[in-house]
């Protein structure tokens, strides 16, 4: 049996039974909203600032994501769908925050610092939405899709 993760699944304090069986649908969601978010940031790269792009990339791999968690991932809540939504888009702001925050990070000084120019944004890229989305299934269990009630 696979570990629980400790999740809240409905009534925000109450420990859930969201478990490894919920979370790798949701990597596997995030996987297939990574080329769409990666694909777009590198081409807007060319036109507009590294930081302008991530933000405008992270809103296009989230509606990707968005359609797929609802679809496949977290079971009907009872929320509707501007509900859903609504707190998907607040999860997602805290998650484009964090991704910005570790991808700029990494690009502006930790590459730098430590001599590292493989493809430095792409690898912060790739690095900071990795992070970010252990953030995100936390916030997406326990807010976004929570039951409605």
């Amino acid at each position: 049996m696979l570990p629980q993760l400790g999740l809240v699944d409905g009534d925000v304090g109450r420990h859930s039974t969201s478990s490894w069986h919920q979370f790798i649908p949701f990597l596997i969601a995030a996987g297939i909203s990574v080329p769409v978010n990666v694909g777009s940031r590198i081409l807007l790269s060319a036109v507009i600032s590294y930081e302008f792009a991530l933000a405008i990339s992270h809103l296009l791999g989230m509606i990707v994501a968005f359609i797929l968690n609802r679809a496949f991932v977290f079971p009907p809540s009872g929320q509707r769908l501007h509900e859903q939504l609504s707190r998907f888009t607040v999860v997602n702001a805290l998650s484009l925050t964090q991704t910005c925050t570790l991808s700029s990070g990494l690009v502006r000084l930790g590459f730098p610092l430590i001599g590292f120019d493989f493809y430095p944004e792409l690898i912060a890229h790739v690095v900071a939405l990795a992070f970010s989305s252990v953030t995100s299934f936390w916030g997406h269990s326990r807010y976004s899709f929570a039951r409605a009630g």
